[in-house]
Protein backbone atom coordinates (compact mmCIF):
# COMPACT_ATOMS: atom_id res chain seq x y z
CA UNK A 1 0.00 0.00 0.00
CA UNK A 2 1.64 3.23 -1.00
CA UNK A 3 1.28 6.52 0.97
CA UNK A 4 0.07 9.09 -1.13
CA UNK A 5 1.90 11.89 0.39
CA UNK A 6 5.63 10.41 0.37
CA UNK A 7 4.89 7.29 -2.22
CA UNK A 8 6.54 4.96 0.32
CA UNK A 9 5.16 1.34 0.84
CA UNK A 10 3.65 1.47 4.73
CA UNK A 11 0.74 0.59 6.50
CA UNK A 12 -2.25 3.27 5.50
CA UNK A 13 -3.84 5.25 8.01
CA UNK A 14 -7.02 5.92 7.95
CA UNK A 15 -6.99 9.28 7.11
CA UNK A 16 -9.44 12.10 7.32
CA UNK A 17 -10.12 14.04 4.32
CA UNK A 18 -11.72 17.11 6.93
CA UNK A 19 -10.34 16.93 10.18
CA UNK A 20 -11.87 15.29 13.04
CA UNK A 21 -12.08 18.83 14.70
CA UNK A 22 -14.70 19.96 12.15
CA UNK A 23 -17.06 17.48 13.31
CA UNK A 24 -16.81 18.28 16.84
CA UNK A 25 -19.96 20.76 16.85
CA UNK A 26 -21.87 17.98 14.81
CA UNK A 27 -21.55 15.11 17.69
CA UNK A 28 -24.60 14.55 20.02
CA UNK A 29 -25.07 13.16 23.24
CA UNK A 30 -24.23 10.11 21.51
CA UNK A 31 -21.08 11.11 19.77
CA UNK A 32 -22.87 10.56 16.80
CA UNK A 33 -23.97 13.05 13.86
CA UNK A 34 -26.77 13.26 11.56
CA UNK A 35 -26.61 13.10 7.75
CA UNK A 36 -28.65 14.57 5.45
CA UNK A 37 -28.73 13.66 1.74
CA UNK A 38 -29.83 14.49 -1.46
CA UNK A 39 -28.43 10.81 -3.17
CA UNK A 40 -31.92 9.07 -3.68
CA UNK A 41 -30.37 5.80 -2.09
CA UNK A 42 -30.04 7.38 1.18
CA UNK A 43 -26.69 6.69 3.03
CA UNK A 44 -26.63 6.08 6.70
CA UNK A 45 -28.35 8.83 8.77
CA UNK A 46 -25.93 8.84 11.38
CA UNK A 47 -22.27 8.42 11.99
CA UNK A 48 -19.78 8.31 14.98
CA UNK A 49 -16.99 9.61 12.92
CA UNK A 50 -15.59 12.00 10.12
CA UNK A 51 -14.83 10.94 6.71
CA UNK A 52 -11.65 8.79 6.45
CA UNK A 53 -10.24 7.23 4.06
CA UNK A 54 -6.92 5.03 4.05
CA UNK A 55 -4.49 7.26 2.45
CA UNK A 56 -1.44 8.14 4.50
CA UNK A 57 1.66 6.31 6.40
CA UNK A 58 2.07 7.56 9.79
CA UNK A 59 4.70 9.44 9.21
CA UNK A 60 2.78 11.51 6.70
CA UNK A 61 -0.48 11.94 8.53
CA UNK A 62 1.92 13.11 11.84
CA UNK A 63 2.91 15.90 9.63
CA UNK A 64 -0.15 16.97 8.11
CA UNK A 65 -1.69 16.89 12.03
CA UNK A 66 0.23 19.33 13.35
CA UNK A 67 -1.61 21.83 10.97
CA UNK A 68 -4.74 20.87 11.74
CA UNK A 69 -3.63 20.95 15.43
CA UNK A 70 -2.51 24.80 15.04
CA UNK A 71 -6.15 25.29 12.55
CA UNK A 72 -7.95 24.01 15.46
CA UNK A 73 -6.60 26.91 17.90
CA UNK A 74 -5.41 29.75 15.27
CA UNK A 75 -8.12 32.15 15.49
CA UNK A 76 -7.99 32.00 19.66
CA UNK A 77 -7.14 34.85 21.49
CA UNK A 78 -6.29 37.12 18.08
CA UNK A 79 -6.03 40.60 17.83
CA UNK A 80 -8.71 41.91 15.81
CA UNK A 81 -9.58 44.65 13.33
CA UNK A 82 -13.07 45.64 11.40
CA UNK A 83 -12.00 48.09 9.29
CA UNK A 84 -16.04 47.60 7.81
CA UNK A 85 -19.09 46.23 9.50
CA UNK A 86 -18.97 42.74 7.28
CA UNK A 87 -14.88 42.46 7.60
CA UNK A 88 -13.07 41.07 10.09
CA UNK A 89 -9.47 40.75 10.21
CA UNK A 90 -7.55 38.75 12.15
CA UNK A 91 -3.56 39.09 12.93
CA UNK A 92 -0.65 36.62 13.85
CA UNK A 93 -2.19 33.90 11.93
CA UNK A 94 0.82 31.73 11.25
CA UNK A 95 1.39 32.05 7.12
CA UNK A 96 2.84 28.77 6.41
CA UNK A 97 0.94 26.55 8.56
CA UNK A 98 -2.66 27.68 8.65
CA UNK A 99 -1.81 27.30 4.33
CA UNK A 100 -0.78 24.38 4.14
CA UNK A 101 -3.54 23.13 6.48
CA UNK A 102 -6.09 24.57 4.17
CA UNK A 103 -3.96 23.37 0.95
CA UNK A 104 -3.73 19.70 2.81
CA UNK A 105 -7.90 19.78 2.80
CA UNK A 106 -7.94 20.21 -0.77
CA UNK A 107 -5.21 18.02 -1.57
CA UNK A 108 -6.73 15.09 0.28
CA UNK A 109 -10.54 15.92 -0.84
CA UNK A 110 -8.77 15.13 -4.77
CA UNK A 111 -6.76 12.21 -3.90
CA UNK A 112 -10.06 11.12 -2.15
CA UNK A 113 -12.26 7.71 -3.85
CA UNK A 114 -15.02 8.67 -1.95
CA UNK A 115 -18.33 9.66 -3.57
CA UNK A 116 -18.59 12.92 -0.87
CA UNK A 117 -15.28 14.21 -2.59
CA UNK A 118 -16.23 13.21 -6.17
CA UNK A 119 -16.25 16.93 -7.16
CA UNK A 120 -12.70 17.60 -6.31
CA UNK A 121 -10.21 17.05 -9.01
CA UNK A 122 -7.17 19.37 -9.13
CA UNK A 123 -5.77 17.43 -12.69
CA UNK A 124 -2.28 18.78 -12.92
CA UNK A 125 -2.40 20.84 -9.55
CA UNK A 126 -3.11 17.84 -7.75
CA UNK A 127 1.05 16.81 -8.34
CA UNK A 128 2.31 20.27 -7.58
CA UNK A 129 0.06 20.84 -4.47
CA UNK A 130 0.93 17.58 -3.26
CA UNK A 131 4.81 18.58 -3.52
CA UNK A 132 4.51 21.91 -2.07
CA UNK A 133 3.21 20.00 0.85
CA UNK A 134 5.78 17.85 0.89
CA UNK A 135 8.32 20.20 0.98
CA UNK A 136 6.53 22.24 3.49
CA UNK A 137 6.79 25.37 0.83
CA UNK A 138 3.27 27.57 1.50
CA UNK A 139 3.79 29.00 -1.71
CA UNK A 140 2.91 32.63 -1.96
CA UNK A 141 -0.20 34.10 -0.98
CA UNK A 142 -1.47 34.99 -4.45
CA UNK A 143 -0.50 30.98 -5.72
CA UNK A 144 -3.72 28.41 -4.75
CA UNK A 145 -5.65 31.49 -2.90
CA UNK A 146 -8.20 30.44 -0.36
CA UNK A 147 -11.10 32.88 0.02
CA UNK A 148 -12.97 32.42 3.51
CA UNK A 149 -16.18 33.49 4.14
CA UNK A 150 -17.29 33.30 7.95
CA UNK A 151 -20.93 31.48 8.40
CA UNK A 152 -22.77 33.97 10.82
CA UNK A 153 -26.20 33.40 12.30
CA UNK A 154 -27.15 36.21 15.31
CA UNK A 155 -23.81 37.39 15.48
CA UNK A 156 -22.42 33.77 15.90
CA UNK A 157 -19.97 31.77 13.69
CA UNK A 158 -22.35 28.27 12.80
CA UNK A 159 -20.04 25.42 13.25
CA UNK A 160 -22.69 22.72 13.03
CA UNK A 161 -22.65 22.22 9.27
CA UNK A 162 -19.98 20.30 6.74
CA UNK A 163 -21.42 19.97 3.07
CA UNK A 164 -20.27 18.11 0.44
CA UNK A 165 -17.70 20.10 -1.42
CA UNK A 166 -18.69 21.85 -4.82
CA UNK A 167 -17.14 22.49 -8.30
CA UNK A 168 -17.67 26.20 -9.37
CA UNK A 169 -16.10 28.80 -11.36
CA UNK A 170 -15.02 32.50 -10.12
CA UNK A 171 -12.88 35.06 -12.03
CA UNK A 172 -12.58 32.85 -14.89
CA UNK A 173 -10.67 30.25 -12.56
CA UNK A 174 -11.49 26.82 -11.29
CA UNK A 175 -13.20 27.54 -8.02
CA UNK A 176 -13.71 24.56 -5.11
CA UNK A 177 -15.76 25.24 -2.19
CA UNK A 178 -16.05 23.80 1.60
CA UNK A 179 -17.92 24.13 4.24
CA UNK A 180 -16.65 23.39 7.22
CA UNK A 181 -15.41 25.00 10.74
CA UNK A 182 -17.81 27.68 10.96
CA UNK A 183 -16.53 28.89 7.01
CA UNK A 184 -17.10 28.56 3.55
CA UNK A 185 -13.53 28.36 1.96
CA UNK A 186 -13.30 29.31 -1.49
CA UNK A 187 -10.44 27.83 -3.31
CA UNK A 188 -9.11 28.99 -6.40
CA UNK A 189 -6.98 26.97 -8.98
CA UNK A 190 -5.34 27.60 -11.91
CA UNK A 191 -1.81 28.42 -13.74
CA UNK A 192 -2.85 32.39 -12.99
CA UNK A 193 -2.19 33.89 -9.68
CA UNK A 194 -5.27 35.65 -7.61
CA UNK A 195 -7.63 38.07 -9.81
CA UNK A 196 -7.08 42.03 -8.47
CA UNK A 197 -10.60 41.79 -6.85
CA UNK A 198 -9.81 38.99 -4.36
CA UNK A 199 -6.17 39.97 -3.17
CA UNK A 200 -7.33 42.01 0.01
CA UNK A 201 -9.34 38.94 1.21
CA UNK A 202 -6.58 36.22 1.37
CA UNK A 203 -4.13 34.95 3.94
CA UNK A 204 -1.69 37.47 3.79
CA UNK A 205 2.08 36.72 4.14
CA UNK A 206 2.33 39.12 6.72
CA UNK A 207 0.55 36.69 8.66
CA UNK A 208 -3.04 38.48 8.49
CA UNK A 209 -6.17 37.30 8.13
CA UNK A 210 -9.32 38.66 6.36
CA UNK A 211 -12.75 37.35 7.26
CA UNK A 212 -15.59 38.36 4.96
CA UNK A 213 -18.99 38.01 7.34
CA UNK A 214 -21.58 36.00 5.56
CA UNK A 215 -25.31 35.50 6.42
CA UNK A 216 -25.91 31.96 6.84
CA UNK A 217 -29.09 31.61 6.28
CA UNK A 218 -28.45 33.66 2.49
CA UNK A 219 -25.48 31.60 1.62
CA UNK A 220 -26.37 30.35 -1.74
CA UNK A 221 -24.43 26.79 -1.56
CA UNK A 222 -26.45 25.94 1.72
CA UNK A 223 -29.59 27.05 0.79
CA UNK A 224 -29.37 25.50 -2.56
CA UNK A 225 -28.76 22.31 -0.07
CA UNK A 226 -31.49 23.05 1.63
CA UNK A 227 -33.90 23.53 -1.16
CA UNK A 228 -33.23 20.17 -2.19
CA UNK A 229 -33.67 17.99 0.97
CA UNK A 230 -36.99 19.92 1.41
CA UNK A 231 -37.89 18.80 -2.11
CA UNK A 232 -36.98 14.92 -1.07
CA UNK A 233 -39.11 15.30 2.19
CA UNK A 234 -35.78 15.18 3.84
CA UNK A 235 -35.74 17.96 5.91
Amino acid sequence: MICKLCGTRSLLQRSHIIPEFCFTDLYGQKHRMRVLSTEEKMPRQFEQKGIRERLLCASCETKLSKYETYASTAFDGKETETPLENVIIIKDVDYKQFKLFLLSVLWRASISTLEFFSQVNLGPHEDIIRDMILLENPGCAERYPVIPFALIEDEKIQCGVITQPSRTKLYGQIGYRFVFGGFMWVYLVSRCFAPEEVKSLLLMEDNTLCLVKADFRNCGLIKEFAKNLKRMGRL
